[in-house]
């Protein structure tokens, strides 16, 4: 500790001779050997009381020990660089010397870890207990001291101020002689007109806040050249405030409004007020104005009053959209019914998901079970995923309209509030059916849903006014509505695809373990094909009924991928990966042909995958062919032998519920999002998922 009380700013080095850099996106931190540049500056600020520091990057965040893994199932924990509203312990570091190295350990017990390793591990960042004595160096970090913290200078004492003129007089005046001039002039070096208005419109850093405030006419226009008058304000609320202005302007029930400095919009103040030594400067509207107005001509592209709404858009990030509505916070806590337990269809990494009713063609909240029903999705205040992909969802799904693609009904943008409504998918998303212990999905449906997905991929790679990489395709993204229709959900990580000229993008690697395409995993390069990959596992997924990382099973079979390879395009062992829950019925051709392209979009050579409208034309023909595996005469010889001699069907025995082998699917009505009642029935619901890190699910 006694090393961060000297330094105002350090540069740690790691084990592996690199700095911690705080990321140019703002938002991630990794290592890296080149030092010198300003994103391996970290200032240091210090909580003697709890013997923890702070550590505020050059983009004015903090490092944060996040409660997110870096990949899934993978050990460490995601840091990352922050602003929060409040900051809380998971800013705070414990400086742990380790001779002339330091630990900076979290609130979690854990330690700041530079990983090695190959990629994506290389260069990472991440909070994590070393459990292996080769790691165990990971944690430990050289201090190099920027700038030392300069001491603050003794206050000096000042002698009392003089006493004010008027008692000097009264004084002089008592003990003056009679015969004396009864007027007296005092001048006073110490009391000059200019310096005494200072003293009063100036006051001292204790005194509180400076409101700086003009007054507007009824329509909201402000006068920019009249002079903002001052006080000090050293109340605690918006109540107090608004009464100390009333006071100060004669005014009565005034609305205190803030100035967006970006597009000169008022808006009604409803914020808290900033800490005491700081300025504050407002607009005050009499009461008979219905709602602020801007000061300038409305701009071509701004977005309507928000029906109310009192946050004002962020300039350059919201791109407008005629199609999307606007909701006011209260609106939707109504159409959830109060986001009580009864309404969560389930919970993701952007926040939790709900479902409500609203106007068919409105904002309004109805009554449970009228209008339109939608899914209410809630930002996380405390998650990671945060603005940034709020922003993302609202601009790419609200700019684009397919069938393939989840309606995104409007948003919510009211002060901290962060909510986005969807249409509402009855039929959950394609993990529920593929891998919980439903019905199997038919053959003929499990074709037409990836002949959906993969319409959807097309026209955000192709048909689109801008190219889009989707960068998170998997099949908890993928939701179905009544009749099974595919469509694409959560674009918190899409990104525009790059220009002709361009094969790719460089980012951050972001999405699921498992279905990143490896190019983009190992150098961070991002393209179309990227997402082509992440289709070919999806529909190997489809295909076998198994998970694209599944660490249940043997090694060597846990990642799908890798383990299904040698059988994609070899005729005689390929139907050795389907699903045995189909108990064949599956058309021989479309099996065979769908393999195919999953072996084409999971080809290592990016280039030589196809593209995705490509992929829809080979799988479109798929979900009408009739050729089932279990009406071909060779079907039963094509079985692996089981241990007492008789030959399993699909590949992997029979599959049964409550007793009864589940033979003839063909036979059977389609399969709903179900959920078991406790004797053993199964009763339909209707389900909704959103989410980034796996299905939400609804449970009654």
């Amino acid at each position: 500790m006694e090393i961060f009380k000297k330094a105002e700013t350090v540069r740690l080095r790691s084990y592996h001779d690199k700095y911690l850099l705080a990321d140019d996106d703002e938002d991630s931190v990794n290592q890296d050997r080149d030092g010198r540049c300003m994103n391996a500056r970290w200032k240091v600020e210090i909580l003697e009381e709890a013997n923890v520091i702070r550590l505020k990057s050059c983009f004015g965040k903090y490092l944060t020990a996040s409660n997110m893994p870096l990949y899934l199932g993978m050990t460490g924990k995601k840091v990352t660089q922050t602003l929060p509203r409040r900051l809380d312990s998971s800013t705070e570091w414990e400086p742990v010397r380790e001779g002339v190295q330091v630990r900076l350990k979290t609130r979690y017990g854990q330690y700041l870890r530079a990983n090695g390793g190959l990629p994506p591990w290389r260069n990472s960042v991440t909070h994590d207990v070393p459990h292996r004595s080769t790691t165990q160096d990971w944690v430990l970090w050289d201090i190099d001291i920027l700038e030392i913290r300069k001491k603050k200078p003794p206050q000096p004492i000042l002698p009392p101020p003089p006493p004010p003129p008027e008692v000097l007089m009264a004084t002089i005046d008592d003990h003056a002689e009679h015969n004396s001039p009864k007027e007296f002039s005092l001048k006073s070096p110490r009391f000059s007109k200019t310096e005494v208005e200072d003293r009063v419109s100036s006051p001292g850093k204790a005194d509180g806040r400076l409101i700086y405030y003009r007054v507007g006419d009824e329509d909201g226009n402000v006068d920019e050249g009249a002079k903002e008058e001052l006080f000090c304000f050293k109340g605690l609320g918006l109540e107090e405030l608004k009464q100390k202005l009333e006071e100060e302007t004669g005014l009565s029930d005034v609305s205190i409004c803030s100035k967006n400095p970006l597009n000169g919009k008022l808006y009604p103040l409803r914020l808290h007020l900033p800490p005491n030594n700081s300025k504050m400067h407002v607009v005050l509207i009499p009461s008979s104005s219905k709602e602020p107005k801007t000061v300038t001509e409305k701009r071509e592209g701004d977005p309507p009053s928000c029906n109310g709404s009192t946050t004002p858009l962020i300039s350059g990030e919201l791109k407008y959209s005629s199609k999307l509505r606007i909701f006011m916070f209260n609106d939707l806590k109504l159409a959830t019914r109060n986001f009580r337990p009864e309404s969560l269809l389930g919970e993701g990494g952007f926040g939790c998901v709900f479902k409500g009713w609203i106007e068919e063609n409105g904002t309004a909240p109805v009554k449970p079970g009228t209008g339109l029903t939608v899914a209410v999705k809630t930002l996380n205040p405390d998650g990671l995923q945060g603005h940034k992909e709020w922003l993302a969802e609202i601009n790419f799904l609200g700019n684009l309209v397919h069938p393939s693609l989840v309606k995104l009904v409007g948003y919510c943008m009211e002060d901290d509030q962060r909510l986005l409504v969807y249409e509402f998918m009855p039929r959950g998303s394609l993990e529920n059916h593929l891998f919980r212990r439903t019905l199997p999905l038919p053959w003929s449906v499990r074709m037409k849903i990836a002949v959906g997905a993969a319409k959807g991929l097309a026209f955000l790679h192709e048909e689109a006014e801008k190219p889009v990489i989707y960068r998170d395709f998997k099949t908890s993204n993928i939701l179905l509505d009544a009749e099974y229709n595919a469509k694409l959900s959560d674009f918190g990580l899409a990104k525009d695809a790059p220009d002709e000229k361009k094969s790719h993008v460089s980012t951050r690697v972001m999405g699921t373990y498992g279905y990143a395409a490896p190019e983009y995993v190992m150098t961070g390069h991002l393209s179309t094909k990227s997402d082509v990959y992440s289709f070919g596992v999806v529909l190997l997924e489809i295909l076998t009924g198994r998970r694209a990382v599944d660490k249940t099973r043997p090694n060597g079979e846990q990642n799908l991928v890798e383990s299904a390879r040698p059988h994609l395009l070899d005729k005689k062992r390929f139907y050795r990966l389907l699903d045995p829950r189909l108990e064949g019925h599956y058309s021989i051709k479309g099996a065979q042909k769908a393999t195919q392209v999953a072996a084409q979009c999971l080809n290592r050579d990016c280039k030589a995958r196809p593209k995705m409208s490509e992929v829809v034309e080979a799988l479109k023909p798929l979900p009408s062919l009739k050729d089932f595996a279990s009406s071909s005469s060779s079907f039963q010889t094509m079985q692996p032998v089981g241990k007492n001699g008789v030959r399993t069907q699909g590949g992997g025995g029979f599959v049964s519920r409550n007793g009864v082998p589940l033979r003839s699917l063909s036979s059977l009505n389609l399969p709903q999002a179900s959920c078991c009642k406790r004797d053993g029935s199964v009763e339909s619901e209707a389900l909704g998922s959103f989410g980034m890190l796996g299905s939400l699910f609804l449970f009654l």
